[in-house]
């Protein structure tokens, strides 16, 4: 408990996934009858955690499976307040909800919400998908149905804690960010939450066809010498993690783009039943108002990571000819070398950040705004680096760069994350800036009506004006058309290249 606000650590949503619930469809939590503490973080899923400072768990359990409440403590909060739940990202396979990052110590007290945090099965205990290969079923989709228990459960018994059930907004960054657009095509989440704000989500990464994942589950399956689920469920975690180790470096060079998140939702046909593109270019969709947008250079960290050497001329023309094919003389043309001096992997994300994630989003709201004129899309570019100890010494070559997740100490600024860095007056506007336009968004589907008093209009995205707010120092700015002459090549194009 703290002057602020309050907060419950920790609390259960679905029963643990062990024994015969391993690989199973989550369950309600047993009810328990004395008090349950709630002041600590639970474990981390199972994974290996290679993301930077302040974000992997510090403990690992397969009985994962908790969510973390907090709440203003106002005393004149007499009326439900909006519920903002986060869906945590690290590629499908790492994170937590328990950490420093995603502390609501600044957010809920600042801005009278309720925030939520949970964790979703991760890796291919979350994700396993195994149909048609030998004696597996495994239809997959694990940790998605998790994110859908917790929601039912805010919808359930967030009233109890002060939130307003027809009042939830979703929001997550990368891996999050791709969950929250599985739900927008999912019947199953339909009606779950009222408001969405998707982040840097990669979508050319296509959600995956049942046969793709089950032909990714059988390297798995293989890898631990199953030949059945009973014997899946008796691997120890350990074997369960290593064996994932070994398949995510087995690179299908046909679907190359597939590389950079090996495991995410399937196209199961029933709880997702369509791929991304062709849901929303159908109008086929949960459509509620939304926040789309990305950071500056947000596929910079996955060229380093992908590539830890230098790039020459030759090299960075044949990773283009060989991910777009056909149209990589007209891509070269588009985007050549030569402005970049040296090492071409900040090439490479240049182009990259157009063509998986800035471009994409701005195609996403051209869709929703055809299909529904009338549900609001607000897109936005976040331009601010990070204090570098805030990203370890593993990713120096974030330094300076505005890299992927860029954005989340500013837009959470917990107590914590505050004391490790030093502010200045600009960038703690920035974050009051974003942090106001989000609750803002969460309280009544509009970033500029609400507490916060905005100094910064900023406008509905349209194809007409092609508006976006420009998060930035020392002010934020509003874009008319930002990177339309890159988008408005890459949209005949289309964004399936690498997909087979």
């Amino acid at each position: 408990m703290h002057d602020q606000y309050r907060a419950f650590l920790g609390v259960p949503f679905v029963s643990p996934p062990i024994g015969d619930l391993r690989w199973a469809n989550p369950v309600p939590p047993t009810p328990w009858t004395s008090i349950l503490p709630t002041q600590s973080f639970k474990a981390g899923c199972p994974q290996k955690c290679d993301l930077p400072p302040n974000t992997c768990p510090q403990d690992l359990s397969e009985d994962c499976l908790y969510l973390n409440v907090y709440t203003p403590r106002a005393a004149n909060l007499t009326t439900p307040q909006p519920v903002m739940v986060y869906l945590p990202g690290g590629h499908f396979d790492q994170g937590t909800s328990g950490c420093l990052l995603y502390d609501g110590s600044t957010i809920v007290p600042s801005s009278h919400v309720i925030l939520v945090t949970l964790n979703y099965r991760l890796g291919f205990l979350g994700w396993l998908t195994n149909v048609g290969q030998g004696n597996f079923n495994i239809a997959g989709n694990f940790g998605f149905m998790d994110q859908i228990m917790g929601l039912k459960w805010v919808r359930d018994n967030i009233a109890a804690f002060g939130g307003d059930p027809n009042r939830v907004t979703v929001f997550g960054q990368s891996a999050g960010a791709a969950s929250i657009r599985a739900h927008m095509i999912s019947p199953a989440s339909k009606g779950l939450f009222h408001q969405a704000i998707i982040q840097s989500d990669p979508l050319p990464i296509p959600l995956r066809a049942t046969d793709d994942a089950s032909s990714t589950g059988k390297l798995f399956t293989d890898q631990l010498n199953c030949q059945d689920i009973n014997c899946l469920r008796g691997k120890s975690v350990d074997d369960i993690v290593s064996a994932q180790e070994v398949v995510a470096k087995k690179v299908n060079w046909g679907r190359i783009i597939e590389t950079f998140l090996p495991l995410v939702p399937t196209v199961d046909g029933t709880i997702i039943p369509y791929h991304t593109f062709d849901a929303f270019e159908k109008g086929l969709v949960n459509q509620v108002p939304l926040i789309i947008g990305d950071v500056s250079e947000d596929a910079l960290l996955f060229i380093y990571k992908a590539a830890n050497f230098s790039v020459n001329d030759l090299e960075y023309e044949a990773v283009i000819a060989f991910i777009f094919g056909t149209d990589a003389a007209s891509i070269t043309e588009k985007y050549p070398p030569y402005p970049f001096f040296g090492d071409k992997r900040p090439a490479i994300g240049f182009l990259g950040t157009h063509y998986i994630f800035e471009c994409p989003a701005r195609y996403i709201d051209r869709l929703l705004y055809k299909n529904n004129p009338s549900s609001p899309v607000y897109l936005y570019q976040w331009d601010h680096a990070i204090d570098a100890k805030l990203w370890g010494p593993n990713y120096w070559y974030c330094y300076g760069h505005v890299c992927h997740g860029s954005e989340l100490p500013f837009e959470f600024a917990g107590t914590e994350v505050l004391k490790m860095v030093n502010w200045t007056v600009a960038e703690q506007q920035l974050s009051q800036s974003i942090i106001g336009y989000y609750t803002n968004f969460a309280r009544s589907g509009d970033p500029n009506v609400g507490p916060y008093k905005v100094s910064l209009n900023w406008p509905q995205w349209d194809p007409q004006n092609l508006n976006s707010i420009h998060f930035e120092v020392p002010q934020n700015t509003i874009q008319k058309g930002l990177l339309s002459d890159y988008c408005d090549f890459w949209d005949p194009l289309g964004y399936r290249h690498g997909w087979h």
